[in-house]
């Protein structure tokens, strides 16, 4: 392996051992906290302004209610995560819940690594690494990459298996 696939394989070995250690529930309820506090604000925020600035639209009183808003719904979110991981500790399933994060911080790494290779491929700098030839790993991570960012953005039609 050339040293290029070498990082490529440590940032994969990273995100699992990131993910192992923070655990499935956490991972999860963190993501789901920042997209319920941005849709709660997107859609609370508005309801809330006349009843604190009247009729006077003002950007930064949006913009403020948004973010406490956003605070708000996040910590709550932040709150059953603890509750859920209560549960998942009384019932002995803390093994499981790791091994769930370790493969959700794989895969979370495994985009970053392949939109990484993306941009040094594109912008020619794995051309100036000598044995640019020898590179393999880390143009399938790159394609698995892409592949799951099309699929996730609704591309399925673009995605090559």
């Amino acid at each position: 392996m050339n040293p290029i696939d070498i990082a490529v394989f440590v940032i994969l070995i990273a995100g699992f051992i990131w993910g192992f250690s923070k655990g499935f529930i956490y991972m999860i309820f963190s993501l789901l906290a920042i997209i319920a506090g941005v849709f709660a604000s997107g859609k609370l925020a508005p309801l809330i302004m006349p009843y604190i600035f009247g009729d006077q639209p003002s950007q930064v009183g949006y913009i403020v209610i948004f973010i406490v808003v956003f605070i708000v719904i996040y910590f709550i979110v932040k709150k059953l995560t603890y509750l859920i991981l209560d549960v998942v500790e009384f019932l002995e399933l803390e093994w499981l819940d790791s091994l769930l994060g370790g493969v959700i911080g794989l895969a979370q790494f495994l985009i970053i690594a392949g939109v990484l290779v993306n941009l040094a491929q594109g912008t020619g700098l794995l051309q100036l690494i000598p044995q640019d030839n020898e590179i393999k790993f880390a143009y399938v991570v790159s394609a698995t990459s892409r592949n799951v960012i099309d699929f996730i953005a609704g591309n399925i039609g673009q995605v090559k298996i």
